[in-house]
């Protein structure tokens, strides 16, 4: 017990310096490799730095990196932030697919917190299409990336598998995950579970009014948290994750 407490003691006084020498990535990097310290640890390690330092600067540490999250912005911007992400789910409807809906944090914050939620720091968008043959997640990247690009977004080059993340210059980002909709009609995002869904839980979307917005979500927001978080989704949990079965997506990479 004492060895671990030394080994945590002196790996929390590493990861502060690098916070204090603003070496974000470098921390954020280097902790979710680290393999002298437990999952328990790392999360202790990663509140400590919050509580005692990064809270001080509006930054947080969380599944993204080293951000300013959402418990720092102001009701103008998250107003402004709403506004450009309903910005993009107009142009994927119109250039893309109709099947458009906020996802993942997103939906969770609009239902259960009725705001954005206070450690997580960007938007995230669902689209679906269906699963014909040769389609594949670098595909539909490929050219939502060219639709965004000619339109002035930015779009950073990133290695995710079924997601980019884009934003207007000097804007927070958004994610948009890619979705396919099997011949049976069911629909999946990764890292979620493959085929955790019918087309009907998700689409025709509802709306719901948000920070000014009409937002798109799932017909069936309930099912949708469900599904995604767990039967327990009511609960923050602020370093939950996901599944991230890459083998069940194999057709699609």
């Amino acid at each position: 017990v004492a060895r671990a407490r030394n080994i945590l003691e002196l790996r929390l006084d590493y990861y502060f310096g690098l916070i204090k020498a603003a070496k974000y990535d470098e921390a954020y990097q280097q902790l979710r490799a680290d393999r002298a310290l437990s999952s328990g640890q790392k999360k202790a390690i990663i509140g400590a730095v919050n509580i005692s330092y990064l809270f001080q600067h509006q930054l947080e540490w969380g599944n993204h990196g080293i951000r300013r999250s959402f418990r720092f912005w102001s009701e103008p911007q998250k107003n402004q932030y709403v506004e450009l992400a309903l910005e993009l789910v107009a142009l994927l409807r119109a250039e893309v697919t109709p099947h458009v809906s906020f996802g993942f944090g997103s939906v969770l914050g609009m239902i259960r917190d009725r705001d954005f939620i206070p450690h997580d720091d960007d938007m995230d968008l669902i689209i679906a299409l269906p699963a014909q043959k040769g389609v594949t997640f670098s595909k539909v990247l490929a050219n939502l990336r060219q639709i965004l690009l000619a339109r002035d977004f930015v779009v950073p080059e990133s290695n995710n598998l079924s997601h980019l993340t884009t934003a207007r210059p000097d804007c927070a980002g958004t994610d948009i995950f890619v979705g396919f909709i099997d011949p049976d009609q069911r629909v999946s995002w990764f890292p979620s579970a493959r085929r955790g869904f019918t087309f009907n839980d998700i689409f025709p979307t509802q709306t719901i009014s948000f920070f000014g917005g009409d937002c798109p979500i799932p017909r069936d927001p309930l099912k949708y948290l469900a599904v995604t978080y767990g039967s327990d989704w009511r609960t923050p949990i602020s370093n939950w994750d996901h599944p991230w079965e890459t083998a069940a997506y194999r057709q699609f990479i």
